[in-house]
Formats: structure tokens, C-alpha cells, sequence
């Protein structure tokens, strides 16, 4: 071929008189048998393909599904608008570099239109059609499984219900189920990592090319962070998407396959790394610095393993349990120390779109097989907890400190299922849901269409409503809970704060807390094992609080981070502590991290 083709990752194929022969809404077509099966040799070699045709989309649909073709393209559109937007929203759907693209058809005018609205994608006719399958950009990798045509078919799906759904954009992320894991061993998938160092392009904010065998030697070397990152969600696996390379306080690599773009990963990413130090190259199409709460991210199967010796008197690892406010402590944590592995188990959002919590006590009592054995069925009914909600990490022998927010236990409503022990936590002890009398006010209060009056009174039927539970009963699950800790973890528990703040519901909440605080004052003096996070003496106020006397401001976060520091080097006899203690300069960083929300905080 005369023209030289860049490497292609996805072919947009016009249908009339190039896919096949002929104009379908004026009769028969007549079939090519040989794009046909270019089609499928593409996707075997990892190429995705599209449609972009002006026609009848369910005509088009029942052709292609006839010749078994149909499940072989993604982002179909079809349909008599001109191409030129068109062809821009599918590269926009894949998440592509116009570059990687390549477009088909026998229209010359549609060509460049194509060109006009998507500059520097890669155009073809008819012509060159039998060449095509020989040029080496359309080389691709073997991928006989199918496996990115799998993976592209998963965005289309999701794509579509995003684009159906009433939800913001923060909103539908919430209820996808994302979870992200990290992974060190990185020598293991050499190939997948050089491929994205080297193809990458929109979310790699380093752009440094290796060749392989540079890969391999900073892979071995031991004073550099590598962690590849897999994703998945509600539609499926996306594999390995990313990978990240750290030195001391400086992000070497910072990269992302396209297929998690928009899903806000690489911004939560470089916040839990602490914000490092970062030199950007070129254009991309995230921004590390926006001021989004990413409170979508499932961190509950956040979990860290690496190929390279870990010594147990060079990096602990801290559990930290509770809501996800707690995610911008875990970041404070972070900071200055790549010898701490800090995994979370925070609240998420369910399929159904409904939050769910797990750090209540009772459900962390729950956490086994057994109940999932024998109430499995009852909890799959439920619409504000599932099966997840009954695994944690909190008992694994590998955790050195737990970190725990016990809030979920001041305030849920406790129910009892029929005439069992199996007690579940739920909203807020002052609005019984098993009385009809509230169902009015819970609906409007929740907006959820899962959240309707037959669950309602398929609930009240089943559970009885227990109230909160006793102070004493706090005491007696925080003893449980310890117990049960290997006898080397650390366990700190965060309290609540004391705050006389006025809420439309929670009235006069800090009188109850005071109740449950002095419980837990009295554990802890009984039991070496638990160490108090004492919030009272950092959330004074009520301009220490946000929308509720449990979420505090990001500077409260920071300053507990710092007391939870200082007890662990106190508890663990100094052998090992979080470097938190270059305090100007982490003042600084969260001025400007947070210098809107906090200013009035640094002022007074």
C-alpha cells in the first residue's frame, strides 16, 4: 500500500457498497464474504471494529445478526445524520486517540467530514480493502479469545445504560461497583505492562518509553514501587488497565489503559499515593488536580502483594475500617512512606444503587461462612446490604493495626430476622423502617425505586425493629472484636465527636454520643489491645463538621492521622511509625490541596 498506516486499534466500517455490495434501503445487498471474515481476523488480532452507516438501524441489525456478524462490531450507529459526530462519539465511547482509528468507506465526502471532525484518524476506500489485512498497522497481538472484543462489548453495555440512566455522572459510578486491586508482581506480566508503556497514550501522564529489557531491570530493582493495577465492576473484568512506578516521594510511571477512562482511577490513585511528585508530558485527557470526591471506588478488595521480599521490619500494613469519609484520612497516612500498605473496607454502592455499610459491629460479627450458609437467601432480598458486606480482612494474621470508626454502631437502627440471632444495621434508630407510618418519609428521604413498599412490607413481615443498641452492647461486640484480632494487631478505635450541631433529624446526637463514648472510654482502660482515637479533642466545634456530626473537615482527617501516628509509635514500642513528622510541609501541600474547604480552619 502507498499510504502508510500507524498502528490501528479500532476500524469504523461504512456498510453500503463497502461492507457489502449494494444500498440495503433500496433492496437486496449482495454479501463479501471476505470483509466478513476480515472482520473476524481483526478482532482475533485484538482489533476492535465499528459501523458508521447511514440506514435503518433494525433492518441493518436483522442483516448482520442473519450472517452472525453483529456480536462482532461495538458502538453501531446507524442511522441518516451525517457521519462526521458520529464517527467522533464512537472514538469518544472507546475511549481512543483519533490516531489509532481507522475509517472505511467508499464516500469520499464522507471521508473527509471524517477527517474535519476527528483530526488525524486514519481514512481508507474501497479500494484498498484487499490490502488492508497485510499492512502492518493492522498487525495487532494474538488474541484468539477474543478478549478486548469482550472487554469493548462490556464499555458498550455500560455505555448504554449510562446513556439511558437519569443519574449524574458521580452518581452512576457510584452504583457500577468499582474495585480496584494492586499487584507487585509485576515480572510475571512483562508484556501486558511494556504494552501499555508503549501504547497508552491519553492517561499516561509520564510518557516514558522502555524497551523490554529496562522494564525488566527496574522491575528488579528494589528501591522503586511498581504495582500494576486490575480493575473490574458490575459489567466485568477490564483486566490489567494500569501501572504505576514510585521512588521515594516521585512517580516515575503513571499510566491507564483507555478502557477505565472517566472512571476518576487515576485521580484516586495519585491521592492515595500521597500526591507525589509528578512531571506530566504532553496532552491527557485526565487532570490529577480537580477537586472531586471520588467516593465511587470500591477500596474494600484493594489489596497488595509483591514478587519482592517483604521484610516484616520494613513495612506493616494498616487496615482501615469505616465510612468513606475516612478515605482522605487513608491518604494522610500515605503520605511520606511507601513502607505502609494502608488497605480500606469502606461503604459502597450496591447494583440496586443503595449504599451499603459494613463496618457497623454486628456485621462485622457476621463475617463467615456461616451466615452467609444459612441467611444467604434472606440477605439477597435485601436491597441495602448483599453478600460482600459479610467479608472482611479485619481478622487476617498480616494486618499490624487496625484502624476502625466505630459511628456506624451511634447510629443505625438494629432489626432482628424472625425468631434468630441474626441482627442486621440499618439508617438511623430514630425511624423505625417496619413501621408504615415512616415508609413515606424513608422513600422520599432514599429515592431509590429499589427501595419501594413492597420490600417495605416484605421487611416488616420478617425482621423486628430492636432500636439502637445499649452502650453496654457496644462494649461487649468492640471486646468480641478484639479477642478475635491476632494477638500482635493493634487496634484503634476512632470515637465520636461531641458537637452540639443542629440537623433536621439527628437532634441534640451529641447527648447520645456521649453515652456510647463513655463505654468505650471504659474498654479501653480494661483492654491493652484497644487504643482510643480520642475525635473530641480535634472535632471541637461545629465548624470542625460538614453536613453532620460525623464528617469532618479534610484539615480534622489530617490532624488524626497525625494522633494515629503518634499512638502507634507509642503502642508498638517505637519499631515502626508513619512519617508524618515534616509537618510544615504537609501543612503546606494541604493548603493547597484543600485551601477552599479549610481556609477558614488555618485562619482562626
Amino acid at each position: 500500500m502507498e499510504k502508510e498506516f500507524k498502528p490501528i486499534k479500532l476500524v469504523i466500517w461504512d456498510l453500503d457498497d463497502t461492507f457489502w455490495q449494494g444500498t440495503l434501503s433500496e433492496g437486496p445487498v449482495k454479501y463479501i464474504t471476505d470483509n466478513h471474515q476480515l472482520v473476524i481476523e481483526l478482532s482475533k488480532r485484538g482489533i476492535v471494529n465499528s459501523i458508521c452507516s447511514k440506514n435503518d438501524h433494525s433492518t441493518t441489525i436483522k442483516v448482520l445478526k442473519k450472517q452472525k456478524i453483529a456480536e462482532y462490531f461495538v458502538f453501531p450507529s446507524i442511522d441518516w445524520i451525517p457521519k462526521g459526530r458520529r464517527i467522533q462519539d464512537i472514538i469518544r465511547l472507546a475511549g481512543l486517540r483519533n490516531e489509532n482509528v481507522l475509517f472505511i468507506d467508499d464516500n469520499k465526502t464522507n471521508l473527509e467530514e471524517a477527517k474535519f471532525y476527528s483530526p488525524g484518524i486514519q481514512t481508507t476506500s474501497i479500494e484498498m480493502l484487499s490490502d488492508l489485512i497485510s499492512e502492518g498497522a493492522l498487525a495487532g497481538k494474538d488474541d484468539q479469545a477474543l478478549t478486548r472484543l469482550k472487554q469493548y462489548k462490556m464499555i458498550e453495555k455500560k455505555s448504554q445504560d449510562q446513556a439511558q440512566s437519569t443519574m449524574s455522572n458521580e452518581e452512576f459510578l457510584r452504583q457500577c461497583q468499582i474495585k480496584v486491586s494492586f499487584h507487585g508482581d509485576s515480572l510475571n506480566h512483562v508484556e501486558r505492562i511494556l504494552e501499555l508503556i508503549e501504547r497508552t497514550n491519553q492517561l499516561n501522564y509520564t510518557k516514558i518509553r522502555l524497551k523490554k529489557e529496562q522494564l525488566v531491570e527496574m522491575l528488579k530493582d528494589t528501591r522503586i514501587e511498581t504495582r500494576y493495577l486490575r480493575v473490574t465492576d458490575r459489567y466485568g473484568d477490564y483486566g490489567i488497565c494500569g501501572f504505576y512506578a514510585k521512588q521515594e516521594n516521585r512517580v516515575i510511571h503513571f499510566l491507564f489503559s483507555c478502557r477505565i477512562l472517566d472512571m476518576g482511577i487515576d485521580r484516586w490513585l495519585y491521592r492515595n499515593l500521597g500526591c507525589p511528585n509528578i512531571q506530566i508530558i504532553g496532552d491527557i485527557s485526565g487532570n490529577l488536580r480537580q477537586e472531586t470526591n471520588i467516593d465511587w471506588i470500591n477500596c474494600r478488595t484493594v489489596y497488595t502483594q509483591s514478587s519482592k521480599p517483604l521484610e516484616r521490619d520494613n513495612i506493616r500494613t494498616i487496615l482501615v475500617k469505616g465510612g468513606c469519609d475516612l478515605e482522605q484520612l487513608s491518604v494522610f497516612l500515605r503520605m511520606g512512606s511507601r513502607k505502609i500498605n494502608v488497605l480500606q473496607e469502606f461503604n459502597y454502592v450496591s447494583i440496586k444503587g443503595l449504599p451499603i455499610h459494613t463496618e457497623h459491629t454486628e456485621i462485622i460479627k457476621c463475617c463467615d461462612k456461616q451466615t452467609i450458609d444459612t441467611y444467604g437467601e434472606v440477605i439477597d432480598k435485601l436491597k441495602f446490604l448483599d453478600r460482600n458486606a459479610f467479608i472482611s480482612r479485619i481478622f487476617t494474621p498480616n494486618i499490624d493495626v487496625v484502624i476502625y470508626s466505630i459511628l456506624m454502631d451511634y447510629t443505625n437502627g438494629i432489626y432482628r430476622y424472625r425468631d434468630t440471632d441474626f441482627v442486621i444495621p440499618y439508617g438511623d434508630f430514630l425511624l423505625d423502617i417496619t413501621d408504615p407510618a415512616n415508609w413515606t418519609s424513608i422513600l422520599n428521604r432514599v429515592g431509590s425505586k429499589e427501595l419501594n413498599k413492597d420490600f417495605l412490607s416484605w421487611f416488616s413481615e420478617n425482621f423486628s425493629f430492636l432500636g439502637s443498641l445499649r452502650s453496654e452492647e457496644i462494649e461487649r461486640n468492640l471486646m468480641w472484636i478484639g479477642d478475635r484480632l491476632p494477638k500482635d494487631t493493634l487496634f484503634i478505635v476512632l470515637n465520636g465527636a461531641e458537637v452540639e450541631l443542629k440537623h433536621p433529624v439527628e437532634k441534640e446526637r451529641y447527648k447520645h454520643h456521649k453515652l456510647y463514648n463513655l463505654a468505650i472510654d471504659k474498654l479501653v482502660r480494661k483492654r491493652p489491645n484497644i487504643v482510643l482515637c480520642d475525635v473530641r479533642r480535634f472535632v471541637t466545634s461545629k465548624h470542625d463538621v460538614i453536613d453532620n456530626i460525623r464528617h469532618y473537615r479534610r484539615i480534622k482527617y489530617f490532624e488524626l492521622a497525625g494522633e494515629i501516628d503518634r499512638l502507634i509509635k507509642t503502642n508498638l514500642n517505637n519499631r515502626w511509625h508513619i512519617n508524618l513528622t515534616n509537618w510544615k510541609y504537609h501543612i503546606q501541600r494541604i493548603k493547597w490541596l484543600f485551601c477552599a474547604q479549610s481556609k477558614s480552619s488555618y485562619t482562626k
